[in-house]
Parts: structure tokens; sequence; C-alpha cells
């Protein structure tokens, strides 16, 4: 009987491995290759914005260009000739492409170094969507797709393994501080001082999406750059 049990033990254990396996590889492929869920598309240079629906033209090609400005002045630069923005919308794109990061507003995964999934856009308001929720400066829609394409930048300089392996502060600080700039040393007392038990969407909301990490960079950068505190790992 315990003889039996093992074996069943074994194989359940076996077949619930294979499962998790076959998922994980198969949303590798959708991340791959996303582009079937996404038919409109607005290309500017080397960066294309992909919606299940037409875009806004004009607006869509302006933030494109300003975005792509910004990150000409970015100490980690994009290296790589071509980049992808996915805007999902709500509903099962959402669902499908955010699936390990709920709730989030911009993700990118170490899959495809050339994609940016946002989950929701008014290019000529420069504003994130979430869901109902439109997102209020300063994490403008400019914000997040810096932010995001920071995190590929930093996937190119450093490669994938050390992309993942780094510390949260450092990875989500850094693109904050080149999304955002450097903390100032008021807005650092505020964020210091702010209740760790008070609910942090209000801190998110007036500082950025991860302040203390900010305020962490800002300081580590005074005495160092920020190519060499990210090879360095700070």
């Amino acid at each position: 009987m315990k003889q039996r049990l093992k074996r069943w033990t074994i194989r359940l254990t076996a077949v619930a491995f294979g499962f998790v396996v076959a998922v994980n590889a198969a949303f590798a492929l959708v991340i791959a290759k996303p582009g079937w869920a996404f038919p409109h598309s607005v290309s500017v240079k080397g960066l294309s914005i992909h919606a299940p629906a037409p875009l806004p033209e004009q607006a869509t090609r302006q933030w494109a260009r300003a975005l792509l400005q910004g990150m000409q002045s970015s100490p980690i630069p994009l290296t790589q000739d071509r980049y992808d923005i996915y805007v999902t919308g709500p509903g099962w794109r959402y669902t499908l492409f955010f699936l390990p990061v709920r709730f989030a507003g911009g993700v990118v995964y170490p899959m495809n170094r050339r994609a940016v999934f946002l989950s929701g856009a008014d290019f000529a308001a420069d504003r994130l969507i979430k869901g109902q929720r439109m997102i209020e400066p300063p994490r403008t829609l400019t914000h997040y797709g810096r932010h995001e394409l920071v995190h590929l930048a930093q996937m190119e300089a450093a490669g994938r393994l050390r992309y993942l392996m780094a510390e949260a502060w450092l990875r989500e600080g850094l693109a904050d501080y080149i999304a955002l700039g450097p903390t100032s040393a008021q807005d650092a007392n505020a964020i210091g001082a702010y209740p760790k038990d008070h609910d942090r969407s209000a801190l998110r909301d007036a500082y950025g999406g991860y302040p203390e990490h900010r305020v962490r960079v800002t300081e580590a950068l005074q005495t160092t750059d920020a190519t060499s505190l990210w090879l360095e790992g700070g």
C-alpha cells in the first residue's frame, strides 16, 4: 500500500511539474510574440506603438517622439534598433499580458527585451489608464514608458540574469530616477517622514512609483555615476 501511494505521489508530482513547465513555456511564447493580439500600430523611428484598436496617429506619434527624445539623455542608453510598446487596454489582454504582475501599469519581461507592456493610454493627455482610473502626475504616461524602457536598457547593459538578481531599490529606484529625475531634499524628508503603517498609494501618487528607492538612488549617485551604480550593484 505504501509503495503504491509513493508511486502515485511521484506520478502526480511529475504531472504537476510538467503542467507548470508547459504553462510557463506557453506564457514565454506569448510574451516573445505578442503581435497577434495587437492589430493596430503607429511607428516613429525605432519605436512602434501597438494596440487592439486604432490609435490617434498624431497624438501617438508626438508622444513617441517625446519619449525617444527623453531617452537620449538616459545614462543607461538603449542599444537596439527597434522597440515595441503594447497597450493592452482593459479586458483579457491585460489579464494575459500582466498575469504575473496584476494591478501593475507597466511591465517588461526578460524573454522579450524589445517589448514594453502598458495597461492603457491617453496619448494626447499623456496619462496612463489602469482599469477605469486615469493616473495623475508625476506618474504620467511618459513616466511609465520611460521607466519601462530603462528596464530594457538595464537588461541590455548587464544581462537578463543580473537584471533579475538586482535588488529592488537599485533596479526600480534607478528606473524611476531616470524617468523622474533626482529626489529633492525637501521631498526626501517628506518621504522619510511618511508613516510606515499608512496606505502607500498616496505616497506613490505624490512622488512616483518607488519613492523610497529613488531617494536611495539619489543619495548613491552623489558619489558615483548611474552606469557604475547599476553594473557594480551599489
